[in-house]
């Protein structure tokens, strides 16, 4: 991805470090973006984690929590209109 960017890693750390950012946190963001726009569009939770690379639906539900602070069920129940 950093080749794609034209980027050395070090470039992309102190790019993102200078506008308060990190890696991790976007990609967290990412994915618990699409996380949640693939609960809303499939009635199976396991597709989506699986969507995303999870192979295990607990790991999923772990990972989804950690970005969100809900449970997909939880979420799904309660998600913004």
């Amino acid at each position: 991805m950093v080749a794609r960017l034209g980027l050395s890693v070090a470039t992309l750390r102190r790019r993102l470090t200078e506008e308060g950012a990190d890696f991790r946190g976007l990609r967290a963001e990412a994915m618990a973006a699409y996380a949640s726009a693939r609960l809303m569009q499939t009635p199976h939770i396991a597709q989506g984690g699986e969507e995303l690379g999870f192979s295990d639906p607990r790991a999923f539900t772990r990972a989804f929590k950690a970005w969100t602070g809900h449970t997909p069920s939880d979420w799904r129940r309660h998600r913004p209109a």
